[in-house]
């Protein structure tokens, strides 16, 4: 997990996931997957938020009046890929934890549609 004193800054990066899933910053064999699975992720949150906040990729993003995500941002960010990551290594939705038996997977993640500001969280459109 990430500490208490980690600074998270835009954008989230491999070190900050494989923090967050306890995996070892030497242990370079899933370094592959979990690259494209943050890749999608970090996407999805521009997509998601293209003009509410700077997220750098612009050549004019010096000039922006737009400022760039928080700590909540990129930790959900963070997060969902991290969700992404346990659900490919569970198609049926299901874990198995050892001796307590087997846990679902939930498809719906209220917690980061709230720290995402996505979904029924997020702001309001207009159509």
């Amino acid at each position: 997990m990430l500490s208490d004193d980690t600074i998270l800054t835009w954008p989230p990066t491999l070190d900050d996931l494989k923090n967050d899933l306890d995996i070892d910053r030497d242990d370079t064999r899933q370094d592959d997957m979990l690259t494209r699975q943050l890749a999608a992720a970090k996407g999805f949150v521009m997509r998601i938020h293209r003009g509410r906040y700077e997220f750098g990729t612009d050549a004019f993003a010096a000039l922006s009046a737009l400022e760039p995500p928080g700590p909540e941002m990129v930790l959900g960010t963070v997060r969902l890929a991290n969700r992404w990551v346990s659900r490919r290594r569970s198609p049926d939705g299901v874990i198995a934890m050892g001796d307590v038996g087997t846990q679902t997977i939930p498809g719906f993640d209220s917690d980061l549609e709230r720290m995402l500001e996505m979904g029924r969280y997020g702001g309001s459109m207009i159509v």
